[in-house]
């Protein structure tokens, strides 16, 4: 397809399909493309669809570093379809992010009850914050590892996230494999930095001192650059 034709399908699909548009834009990282976008498309975008546009809209501000901006977009979402659990999840991010962990705690918990317990109908992936904040690692990589292998996640690295959990749960083993296995897909801008990030915790466990302290240097340099 040459340039013209494919600005044309773009184009007719972005109006047949705002949203679904907008979730492919933030997948790719193409942020400013899909803020602007999600401005201009809202209005035009079926209600029911609201929710799925406004959480890309959000994703897009989180991978712009817009954490306070987009707050109120993925609580948007939630206020519009509370079944709408990714929402959830990325507002969890977007608090933890700017200190409020106590309040993506409770976020967790709104989850939980609009879901009808847990487990319930929200996937156990969504849950992942929750598992962080109270420390429940193996839940948090048994969630990651079945989201993984179900390949169902278009903006998350779980791979790499896997890696840092089994260098957490000191296994270095599992962490070389992860990282040996993992893929390109769904690979995000501070997926290089968390392999250091694990990498370095390994180096801690086998007391090499100036091979983690090298990982760190990277990790924190490559999250710089994200």
């Amino acid at each position: 397809m040459d340039t013209l034709e494919r600005q044309a399908a773009d184009y007719i699909y972005s109006q047949a399909q705002p949203a679904q548009w907008a979730v492919y834009l933030a997948s790719a990282g193409r942020n400013d493309e899909t803020i602007e976008f999600a401005k201009t498309a809202y209005a035009r975008t079926p209600i029911l669809d609201r929710p799925r546009l406004l959480d890309a809209w959000g994703i897009a501000l989180s991978q712009s570093n817009k954490f306070r901006d987009a707050i109120p977009l993925f609580s948007q979402s939630i206020a519009i379809d509370p079944q709408y659990f990714p929402a959830y999840t990325n507002l969890m991010d977007a608090e933890n992010a700017i200190g409020h962990e106590e309040i993506g705690f409770r976020v967790g918990q709104q989850m939980e009850q609009a879901a009808g317990g847990r487990p319930g109908r929200a996937k156990e992936a969504y849950y992942v914050n929750v598992d962080r904040l109270t420390w429940n690692l193996e839940a948090e990589r048994a969630a990651l590892v079945a989201n993984r292998d179900a390949a169902n996640d278009a903006f998350f690295d779980q791979a790499t996230a896997v890696a840092e959990l089994d260098a957490l749960l000191h296994d270095p083993e599992s962490v070389h494999l992860d990282l040996a296995t993992a893929t390109a897909k769904n690979r995000s801008p501070d997926s290089k930095a968390l392999e250091h990030y694990a990498q370095g915790l390994v180096a801690l466990d086998f007391d090499d001192l100036p091979g983690a302290e090298n990982e760190m240097s990277k990790f924190h340099a490559d999250l710089a650059g994200c």
